[in-house]
């Protein structure tokens, strides 16, 4: 069977259906830690084996033959990375229903966001890097310097030279950050939060559409093919992978709960059945 024959069966089409949903996206969400996996360990025996199964329907394929099943494994997770986010963009509704608040900000939160030069947007996106600059620098004296580094620049004389004094003290430079932290914070907190410490209603997902969509309308106006497939894949695709993702999870955990209570209503059966046999158990 074809690379492109094999491929179309882990791929989502048509109208959106949860179950074969799920059963691609394991396909796909496995494939990508296969990846990653003989990325460390090329010649690593339980991927080869589960990679064999599912894309020569033979566990002992690479293993036997010797062949490195990555490449196959790339260009087939790449195939299904444009059909993951292809079939997100089209059926956007139905991925994006039972979304809440918090599943729109855990998204914002992992994604580059986009300026637009409408200001409320553009200061929740500011805010936003902020953060998480903030949040990679924490706890590495590097990156705290980096960031003071860069930061010094718009301090005063006096106080630029007390940061030249200091800048080997590592508890001077601590301090320091943990008050632009601590600034962050209360700027975070007062433009994505309400007064009872809960997401503005909203905003996270009005965030997340507005950046995307700043991304498609730059696509649409480049007339130049290549730059258009690159702004695709590294602006736009993974935003909807990122949908895909969420989604997926959802749903897993919904058919996961279908079948505990399938086993639970079994399980009843079968009791009263043995109760009527006159059994104890």
């Amino acid at each position: 069977m074809s690379l492109e024959e094999k491929t179309k069966e882990f791929m989502v089409e048509g109208d959106f259906n949860r179950e074969k949903f799920v059963k691609t996206g394991k396909v796909y969400q496995d494939m990508g830690k296969w990846i990653q996996t003989l990325e460390k360990d090329s010649t690593n025996v339980d991927v080869m084996r589960k990679a064999g199964k599912t894309l020569q329907e033979n566990p002992d394929f690479y293993y036997q033959s010797g062949i490195n099943p990555r490449p196959r494994l790339e260009d087939t997770f790449s195939v299904l990375q444009d059909n993951r986010a292809n079939y997100a963009k089209e059926k956007y509704s139905n991925i994006i229903d039972g979304f809440n608040d918090e599943h729109w900000m855990s998204l914002i939160s992992g994604l580059p966001l986009y300026k637009t030069g409408k200001k409320e947007h553009d200061e929740i996106v500011d805010i936003l890097n902020q953060k998480k600059r903030m949040d990679e620098a924490a706890g590495d004296p590097e990156k705290m310097t980096q960031f003071l580094f860069k930061k010094s620049k718009s301090f005063d004389p006096i106080v630029q030279a007390e940061f030249r004094r200091e800048i080997y003290n590592e508890r001077y430079l601590k301090t320091l950050f943990g008050l632009y932290e601590r600034e962050t914070q209360i700027k975070y907190m007062k433009k994505i939060f309400d007064e009872k410490g809960e997401i503005k209603k909203g905003l996270a997902k009005s965030t997340f559409e507005t950046s995307l969509h700043a991304a498609e309308a730059e696509m649409e106006k480049e007339t130049n093919e290549g730059d258009k497939s690159d702004i695709w894949e590294a602006d736009i695709r993974p935003y909807y992978l990122a949908l895909d993702s969420v989604k997926y999870r959802m749903e897993k955990k919904e058919i996961e709960k279908d079948r505990e209570k399938g086993k639970d209503s079994t399980t009843q059966e079968r009791g009263k059945k043995r109760k009527g046999m006159g059994m104890n158990i």
